[in-house]
């Protein structure tokens, strides 16, 4: 199984970036917020659902999901 990693809102769903494990997708959430966003400190909060996990991590005009896909 691979996760991509997308930022969302309303109208799109913008990939991130694609990963082997989970963990490795979450790590990239925190690199995407840190490195792109310059986030110096955030909070968030992870959200289960089947397939897709989505991760708020402010307001809800914005949120990444992490989507399992089998190879």
């Amino acid at each position: 199984m691979t996760y991509n990693l997308y930022y969302c809102d309303d109208a799109e769903r913008i990939l991130k970036g694609d990963f082997e494990t989970k963990e490795q997708a979450i790590q990239g959430f925190h690199d995407v917020c840190r490195k792109e966003f310059k986030f110096g400190a955030y909070g968030f909060d992870l959200v289960e659902d089947k397939n897709v996990t989505r991760i708020d991590y402010g307001g809800n005009k914005h949120w990444f999901e992490i989507e399992g896909k089998v190879k």
